[in-house]
């Protein structure tokens, strides 16, 4: 069974549970760190998608993608420092227009704040990637398609003129996307896009439908050693098909 690329996806990092939220796209502090622990005992190496582009990687073996989206503050306050205690890096998807998690999927959902213009120089100028999550966080499947292209272009825009370098990645909104948003993503100039369930087994197959891991509440060290073991979506799609006949 060849290995395949772990790619992780986290939101918020907390350190108490008034930051839970109702969302449930949480990961407590004490997690995280468990997990990074666990990763660097390992031996694991973190990349971005920047590196696969610029270094032309392709011996995945004992490495591993952490991504972010939305761009939460927490990110910086609780994320970062563990993230250079442990030297490793991630990937962070941003959403450009927006200042607080308004978008609320939950109605109920509490506003968090993203990260500022001085945090993302920081984390950028340390080694972490960032990448497109839209300007205002819309599921781009149910929009206009002018509204998806300014929503994607303007997002990676404005990046660039921030960053001042080319930004390779973006994820879609709410794991949302069609061969029409796929293509708008493409012709921006991205080269590599992020879902969450959907996607072939080994990414490089199509890097504009690129299938991500979810680290949730209830992921325990048991389950992250699964999740991160380079076998988790086939050993999960074999029995997914099992299960179904």
């Amino acid at each position: 069974m060849m290995y395949e690329l772990p790619i992780l996806t986290y939101h918020r990092i907390i350190s108490r549970n008034a930051e839970k939220g109702k969302d449930k796209i949480f990961v407590s502090l004490k997690n995280f760190e468990n997990q990074l622990k666990y990763l660097k005992t390992k031996g694991f190496d973190t990349i971005t998608f920047r590196d696969i582009e610029e270094e032309n990687i392709t011996d995945f073996s004992k490495k591993v993608i952490l991504t972010f989206d939305d761009g939460y503050k927490c990110n910086y306050q609780y994320a970062f420092p563990l993230l250079k205690k442990y030297n490793f890096k991630a990937v962070i998807f941003l959403v450009t227009q927006k200042k607080f998690n308004n978008w609320k999927k939950h109605p109920y959902e509490p506003l968090f704040p993203l990260l500022n213009k001085d945090e993302i120089l920081e984390m950028d100028k340390y080694g972490i990637e960032f990448g497109g999550h839209s300007q205002t966080h819309p599921i781009l499947t149910e929009i206009a398609l002018d509204n998806v292209f300014h929503e994607i272009r303007g997002c990676k825009n404005d990046l660039e003129q921030l960053l001042n370098k080319p930004v390779f990645s973006f994820s879609y909104p709410y794991g949302a996307f069609n061969n029409n948003v796929k293509e708008i993503v493409k012709e921006s100039g991205f080269k590599y896009a992020v879902s969450t369930n959907a996607g072939a087994k080994d990414f490089r197959t199509d890097t504009f439908c690129i299938k991500r891991i979810n680290i949730s509440p209830k992921t325990n060290i048991y389950s992250f050693k699964n999740k991160t073991s380079g076998k988790y979506l086939k050993k999960k799609n074999i029995f997914t098909l099992l299960n179904t006949h």
